[in-house]
């Protein structure tokens, strides 16, 4: 029962607010069972991706917890696999109650501040909280950037810092391109920085394996909604050339135009808006790709029928974020099932 009230009162709380109600007091009320008062925990429908098998198809993006707070948490809820961060070499951001906006009526979050996080060194503390969804079988997935100080010339350390460091705790990695500094010049200006970055994780993860014999950890691009399908298409082809294993499309857009009185400058946009342009890009994708590179799909799954839809566009895996901020935690129940039914009416196809 407390775990139903609380859900219908986060959403009248400002979104910032909410979020850090939620990060600090799930990880107790799934230890009590509450969350079972309005949610349950979906059968197995695992699928292999990346060399990994996944317990399903859905997963939590990105930038819901963000520093690995309550990953085992999250994971009671039905999650198959976890991606947390984005995290930074250094902590940076704290978040304030006006930091990030829901526009109800078009189902939106607008952030207008850069990522926030511990930093490494706390994430990695934090990241006991992965324990008991690894012995489930949940999957973790640890997405990393550079702290927003660094020039976008000089990335390449801050992403190889967190990557090494982090190297033993990720089942795999998600390398986000889309802050609001580093999308122009990563992904549409300079595409030798790009190559020099995704080639130094690369040679790095060789490294790590020859050296230190740690186990192949994948390595997945995150992509952003706001490319042209010209864009989309080179950059699929780097990192195919690259020998990364993963595409994420998309994440979260730097045009708030698509709403009614916000300008381009006000922020992150996320939520029901981009749906219609991240099927589109799943769907490029996966038909310039075929087979060669499996899509993540990630923005704008607000319903069950949007998981179909992903897949129907080619996705290997659903990932969720303002979805669970509006409809709650017995979304992912509903979407792991609504994955499942079409995976298996698509198998005896």
């Amino acid at each position: 029962m407390l775990f139903k009230l609380c859900s219908r009162i986060l959403p009248l709380l400002p979104p910032a607010t909410s979020h850090q109600l939620m990060i600090s007091n799930l990880d107790w009320m799934t230890t009590m069972g509450w969350h079972k008062d309005c949610c349950h925990m979906p059968q197995e429908d695992p699928t292999v991706v990346m060399g990994i098998r996944f317990p399903n198809a859905v997963g939590l993006a990105a930038g819901m917890d963000v520093n690995a707070d309550c990953v085992s948490a999250f994971g009671a809820l039905g999650f198959g696999h976890i991606e947390v961060g984005p995290v930074c070499p250094t902590a940076q951001g704290i978040r304030t109650a006006n930091d990030c906006v829901r526009i109800k009526p078009r189902q939106a979050l607008v952030d207008a501040t850069p990522s926030s996080s511990c930093g490494v060194e706390q994430t990695l503390r934090n990241l006991r909280s992965a324990d008991c969804f690894h012995l489930r079988g949940g999957i973790l997935g640890i997405n990393i950037e550079k702290n927003s100080v660094t020039a976008v010339e000089n990335c390449v350390n801050d992403y190889l810092f967190t990557f090494k460091q982090t190297y033993a705790k990720a089942d795999y990695f998600c390398i986000n391109l889309t802050s609001t500094e580093a999308r122009t010049t990563h992904l549409l200006h300079s595409e030798a920085i790009l190559t020099g970055l995704l080639s130094a994780l690369r040679d790095e993860r060789s490294r790590l394996i020859s050296e230190h014999d740690q186990p192949y950890k994948p390595i997945a691009v995150k992509i952003s909604p706001d490319l042209s399908d010209d864009q989309l298409l080179r950059l699929a082809d780097t990192v195919l050339s690259l020998n990364m294993d993963g595409i994420v499309g998309t994440s979260a857009s730097n045009d708030c135009s698509v709403i009614e009185g916000l300008s381009n400058d006000a922020g992150l946009l996320s939520g029901r808006p981009l749906s219609e342009r991240t099927t589109h890009c799943v769907a490029r994708l996966t038909e310039h790709l075929g087979s060669q590179l499996p899509v993540i799909a990630s923005g704008g799954v607000m319903t069950p029928n949007d998981v179909v839809e992903k897949l129907q566009a080619g996705a290997s895996l659903v990932q969720l974020y303002s979805g669970l901020v509006y409809q709650g935690p017995s979304l992912v129940a509903e979407c792991v099932e609504a994955a499942a039914g079409w995976r298996r009416e698509h198998a005896q196809i």
